[in-house]
């Protein structure tokens, strides 16, 4: 804290007060706020009796403000009222960094000498010092007449040079070996799981060279890498322990690095929270809810089908509206059509059920819409010129607020022998457009965020004239289904359909769940009501069931949240808000 203070000796009364200030440790300023006062040094002005003046301490970069001394005191600001000749002191001081200590040891047969820049390091003999954070730090090693330099090992050189930032304690080991001619022996390492190991000095580089004969007596430093997805367990046979290996040849010696795989399913099935409960308004007859989904926001949808050929939207953030298809979710509200048909548009609603925007395709183009993996969705119209042979195409992404991202055209020549078309945009940011021809074939291209083509159409396999879907696939890609199976996947931009997942379960759609780290296995309507969680790699983690005892409508919304419709007419939404976000 500053002080405040009433100041002055004894005065003569008429005389002019005088405010004396000294500045000691030279590493800052006394000003104030007027200007007036802009101090370093011992500096005096006249004021006038009963002025109050404002003083602040200024410490320059590396120095610190210490304290106030004579009519002031603590570390804030100053206040004074002048009541005659008054004094103030500010001292400052240079800021006190904690040192760091590095230090070296010298292993192997052999001998020699190393030291550091800055000094301080001479080993043997004088084998650590202390710096201050940020030095720069070079250790030069130089082997004796019977030796020989072979490099330097720890966490923070390798190598034969070392040069380095202090930032924190450091061990650096230097190894030496000797040039005397003596027997050699063999040290075999073994890895055992997904992982490499290595030595110094080189000679094992594990898979690989997993055997290399070294002098005797020479120190071997081995160190093991876990791969990806793996973790290492530990050393057997001449090293133990998690840490580095030091091994000291006086004959041959094995050891084993084991690895362990990482179990991908850890931490991924979730707890169901509480469920909730929405009821659909119901109207007409033959009604029936057919299709439930939540928007980014969590607000839930239930689309009911009623009359033949009408469809009314209920949800926790509107109220009812009829003659309105649910499409799709957006961050905030849905896309949906007009029953009967509408614009050729993407037109967003308001979770109120009001339309909230309109994105117009160009006409008269034949127009196809899907989803974007990213957020978003993906419209692409197509239009074929019979008279001049050409078929162009315009690509226009839409982000989550139905807003246009970008719109690219691309024309080839000849037109498509199309029977039907679906598209997508995968992980990878590249767009799939998949068609099925007359001769019951699917036709597949990829394009990339510019709408050219990454490679030339390519077969994806029969259709069996059954009902099909395209999917994303974590890490890019999609799978394609046709009827009940799942039958190709289709690699992020390759002209290659190969075999769908195994783990690609008949009659389920996989949906990319918790993270993008795994699959929800939606089950289709009457199927199941259970949904099963496989990890990216194919691992089965689980099920989740949603405790409903209806017809198996399990559907997931875009927040991840689970929903089961089931009651009368299956218009009872049970759900579980963001259960598999």
């Amino acid at each position: 804290c500053g002080g405040t203070a009433v100041q002055g000796g004894p005065h003569d009364v008429g005389a002019t007060p005088s405010l004396n200030i000294t500045v000691s440790g030279g590493g800052g300023a006394v000003t104030s706020p007027d200007g007036a006062f802009n101090c370093t040094g011992t500096c005096s002005r006249g004021t006038s009796m009963g002025a109050a003046i404002h003083l602040d301490a200024a410490p320059i970069a590396g120095m610190q403000f210490m304290g106030w001394s004579g009519a002031c005191f603590g570390t804030g600001g100053c206040d004074l009222t002048i009541a005659g000749d008054t004094a103030v002191g500010a001292a400052f001081a240079a800021q006190s960094v904690a040192p760091v200590t590095i230090e070296v040891e010298m292993d192997g047969a052999g001998s020699g000498l190393l030291t550091s820049s800055p000094a301080g390091i001479r080993c043997p003999g004088f084998c650590s010092m202390q710096v201050e954070p940020g030095t720069i730090v070079a250790l030069t090693s130089s082997a004796n007449a019977t030796s020989r330099f072979d490099g330097y090992g720890g966490a923070t050189c390798h190598g034969t040079t070392c040069n380095f930032v202090a930032s924190a304690a450091t061990k650096v080991f230097a190894s030496f070996s000797s040039t005397v001619i003596t027997a050699k022996h063999t040290l075999t390492v073994t890895a055992a799981g997904d992982g490499a190991i290595v030595s110094s000095p080189s000679g094992i580089s594990c898979p690989g060279t997993c055997s290399a004969s070294f002098q005797e007596s020479a120190t071997v430093l081995l160190t093991a890498t876990a791969s990806s997805g793996s973790t290492f367990a530990g050393w057997s046979g001449a090293c133990a322990g998690t840490g580095g290996c030091s091994i000291s040849l006086g004959g041959d010696a094995a050891t084993t690095a084991t690895f362990t795989a990482d179990d991908p399913c850890a931490g991924l099935m979730p707890t169901l929270p509480a469920p909730k409960t929405f009821i659909a308004a119901t109207a007409g007859s033959m009604n029936e809810c057919d299709q439930a989904n939540t928007d980014g926001d969590g607000n839930l949808y239930v689309d009911q089908f009623f009359d033949g050929n009408r469809h009314r939207i209920s949800g926790t953030a509107t109220g009812t509206f009829d003659d309105l298809l649910f499409v799709s979710p957006l961050q905030s509200g849905f896309i949906g059509t007009p029953d009967g048909g509408g614009p050729d548009a993407s037109v967003a609603y308001a979770p109120d059920g009001t339309i909230a925007s309109t994105v117009t395709f160009p006409g008269p183009a034949f127009s196809i819409g899907g989803d974007n993996a990213n957020g978003g969705s993906i419209h692409i119209a197509i239009n074929c010129d019979t008279a001049a042979q050409t078929t162009s195409f315009v690509f226009i992404r839409i982000d989550d607020h139905n807003q246009v991202v970008s719109r690219t055209t691309y024309a080839e020549n000849g037109c498509l022998d199309s029977t039907g078309f679906q598209t997508m945009v995968d992980l990878q940011d590249n767009t799939l457009l998949v068609a099925t021809d007359s001769a019951g074939l699917f036709d597949a291209r990829w394009f990339d965020a510019n709408g050219e083509p990454l490679a030339g159409w390519f077969q994806a396999g029969a259709t069996n004239g059954a009902f099909w879907m395209l999917r994303p696939l974590i890490g890019g890609g999609a799978a394609l289904r046709a009827g009940e199976e799942w039958i190709a996947t289709l690699p992020s931009g390759k002209l290659l359909a190969s075999p769908a997942p195994a783990f690609f379960e008949k009659s389920h759609n996989p949906a990319i769940a918790l993270g993008g780290k795994a699959y929800a296995m939606v089950p289709d309507p009457g199927v199941s009501t259970s949904v099963d969680i496989v990890a990216a790699s194919g691992k089965s983690c689980g099920s989740i069931a949603s405790g409903s005892d209806g017809p198996g409508l399990v559907f997931l919304g875009k927040d991840g949240t689970l929903i089961d419709l089931g009651g009368p007419a299956a218009c009872t939404a049970t759900y579980y808000g963001q259960a598999l976000k």
